[in-house]
């Protein structure tokens, strides 16, 4: 809800000899009669603060200030004023931005710059319209400010960046007066170069030299052991072994020498076959 306080300066006590000098503000609201002001506590010292109750948008209201003291009173000149036209406005918040792309030769990056306004509800409805302001800096350059002024829109692209940290602040007012609300809490913009390498190359990287360790400690463990392994996977062929025939025949593949002696085998059986059949006859 709307409200609004009214200051004046008071007189001089020393000039008017008297340290009892009360104030009354008067006002009038459009064509309604005069009133006195509502509340002379709220706002502190020389002050008439208007709550709710007494707060009309969209109407003008005209008011003086009489001092009274001994020497008798005196009255302000007449100021008058729309509500619409004394705001002042809360800064914008949760500034945020988007990269929206990068060329090739690291230059002119965009940037999507975006705010909230804390009541947008009066915004939707029409009663004020605002004005945006937003500035912003490089890093590496404190007191060059770069300003992008009368915004009609929440949100900026910002062409042309390049590659570094900057920092941007927006602020905004009515369009019915000049009162600038205070700069935004500042974010930090961090334009990263193409050459710098992404996470997922990091990832990758980490994970083969991990795996290439462990393979490193399987394959110094497993050497030493090789023979035994090899053994238990691949047992021993048996060589080829005949009774009365030389092993490096075989080997050799001299297939006459062998079967000379498989005649000579075969010849020294029957006869022995025979003679044993003969003696038994006998």
């Amino acid at each position: 809800m709307e409200t609004f306080t009214c200051w004046w300066h008071p007189l001089d006590n020393s000039l008017q000899g008297d340290d009892n000098i009360t104030y009354k503000l008067i006002y009038t609201l459009g064509k309604q009669p005069p009133a006195e002001c509502p509340d002379y506590v709220t706002g502190g010292p020389n002050s008439c603060y208007f709550d709710t109750k007494h707060t009309v948008i969209w109407e003008v209201y005209c008011m003086n200030v009489t001092a009274y003291s001994r020497s008798g009173s005196f009255t302000s000149n007449e100021h008058c004023l729309d509500v619409a036209e004394i705001v002042e406005i809360d800064p914008p918040f949760n500034v945020t931005y988007t990269l929206m792309n990068k060329s090739k030769d690291e230059a002119g990056h965009t940037v999507l710059v975006s705010w909230q306004y804390p009541i947008a509800q009066h915004v939707q409805i029409g009663w004020i319209t605002l004005i945006y302001e937003l500035r912003y800096r490089a890093v590496s350059e404190p007191n060059n400010w770069k300003v992008k002024e009368r915004l009609r829109e929440p949100h900026l692209e910002l062409l042309g960046l390049a590659v570094g940290g900057y920092e941007v602040q927006a602020r905004c007012r009515s369009k019915n007066n000049h009162l600038w609300s205070k700069w935004s809490s500042p974010i930090t913009i961090v334009i990263p170069s193409r050459h710098q390498p992404d996470h997922m190359l990091y990832s990758l990287v980490l994970l083969s030299t991990i795996i290439v360790i462990i393979l490193l400690i399987i394959g110094l463990g497993v050497i030493p052991q090789g023979k035994r392994i090899k053994a238990f996977l691949l047992p021993p062929i048996p060589k080829p072994c005949i009774r009365g025939i030389d092993p490096m025949l075989l080997k050799k593949g001299k297939m006459d020498e062998i079967n000379h002696h498989f005649s000579s085998l075969q010849a020294t059986r029957n006869h022995t076959t025979v003679g044993s059949r003969c003696t038994k006859s006998a």
